[in-house]
């Protein structure tokens, strides 16, 4: 069986790691799997392909990453949140990694290889398309995160997100387009059973064929390290309690961070310090009454393994959260997770097991619950939370993909 995974970009960073991990799973269970996408030179090899291999491909890459930009310039008054409108890609169905596949999974394409209508064209080939759901973006009409609202549900429209009152705005463009190239065809899998459910529940996708198979970890090279050790080699020399927070960009409207600004007023100065990572935009280290480190954007995971092992606790008040990659992540290292009991963590924590899951969104909870954590002995959660992560192991998600592909190779 060759499978060949559709991937975005940079395959350190977020979802595209996710992917990353899956293939490699793959590859540990003895199936033939590449990857393909808009993929960074340096991480190219004999099974990782790029679409990007000449100057001017590059100059088709960084024009169709700022096609969306040119046409949300019609909405002056939206949020910077994201919002991608999948109209622009490459045309890969002639790729030789493509031509060999005998299913064809598609990941986080936005700004990359694969737009909506290049996917319709790929499905038209006969090849077994599988479609992994890292977001909500694939059922709306251009959002990433509905938050409040669910007009995904009846095919979108005066969107919130782009501050429109015009029914047929760019979000009813995006979501018409989805529905004329995207086909029942495609196998559609969420990597939780909150996004499965919200697919179901999207004009797009209703009647369509949705399975849930969570997102992956490695955890082979996510493995515990002695809480001091781990102190000593990120230069931190302390006698407190270590809280910490991470993501790709902390100030990410969905990552709650106003959230636990407001649970960090309730927590002791004299014995808890808080430890970040993560992009923290040109507004630097946020004020706070606790003690603060930063380490910044961690793209390798040996000393991400050390930051998870130094923490007393992870905390992640993710507000929308498809899954919840560094919840599991925490886990893999021993430390207990605190999270809002909604969206994709709440499926990851068991609640006072492996964390604490807070009521959605209420601050003074996630106080209570980071403080429960810390006053619990460490003991409690090492072989809790280290088990529960081997549940979203690579190879462990691989063999739930290598069955569904086996499926859907039997129905051709």
């Amino acid at each position: 069986m060759n499978v060949v995974h559709i991937v975005g970009g940079d395959l350190t960073r977020g979802a595209h790691r996710g992917a990353y991990w899956l293939h490699m799973g793959m590859r540990e269970i003895g199936l033939s799997s590449t990857i393909l996408g808009s993929i960074p030179l340096n991480q190219q090899s004999d099974e990782i392909f790029s679409v990007s291999t000449s100057s001017l491909s590059r100059l088709k890459d960084r024009a169709i990453r700022k096609s969306d930009h040119f046409l949300l310039r019609a909405y002056p008054r939206r949020p910077k949140w994201s919002f991608s409108t999948g109209l622009f890609g490459r045309r890969i169905i002639d790729h030789k990694a493509i031509q060999c596949a005998d299913v064809v999974n598609v990941h986080w394409t936005c700004k990359g290889p694969l737009s909506v209508r290049g996917l319709g064209e790929l499905a038209s080939t006969g090849k077994q398309i599988v479609w992994t759901l890292r977001d909500m973006w694939p059922f709306t009409g251009g959002c990433h995160y509905s938050m409040d609202c669910e007009r995904y549900r009846v095919g979108c429209g005066m969107c919130p997100q782009l501050r429109s009152r015009c029914y047929r705005d760019l979000s009813r463009i995006v979501y018409r387009t989805k529905e004329r190239h995207i086909t029942q065809s495609i196998r559609i899998v969420g990597i939780s059973a909150w996004l499965s459910e919200c697919a179901r529940r999207s004009r797009l996708m209703r009647d369509f064929n949705v399975t849930t198979i969570p997102n992956c970890v490695d955890t082979q090279m996510l493995t515990p390290v002695e809480k001091q050790a781990a102190r000593k080699a990120l230069d931190i020399s302390t006698s407190k309690r270590i809280v910490l927070l991470g993501a790709d960009n902390l100030h990410s409207f969905y990552k709650g961070f106003p959230e636990f600004l407001q649970a960090a007023q309730r927590l002791d100065p004299e014995k808890v310090m808080v430890l970040l990572f993560g992009s923290l935009g040109p507004s630097g280290v946020p004020q706070m009454p606790l003690e603060v480190k930063a380490l910044g954007y961690l793209s390798d995971v040996a000393t991400l393994r050390l930051a998870y092992s130094a923490a007393d606790v992870f905390v992640a008040p993710y507000k929308q959260e498809a899954f919840g990659k560094t919840l599991v992540e925490a886990m893999a290292c021993g430390t207990p997770v605190v999270c809002f009991d909604f969206a994709g963590p709440k499926d990851i924590v068991v609640h006072k097991v492996t964390g604490y899951k807070a009521v959605p969104f209420n601050s003074d909870d996630l106080a209570d619950g980071i403080k429960w954590v810390l006053d619990a002995s460490e003991s409690d959660f090492a072989a809790a939370t280290t088990t529960r992560a081997a549940a979203f192991d690579k190879q462990v998600v691989a063999r739930q993909y290598a069955a569904l592909y086996e499926e859907m190779l039997g129905q051709k």
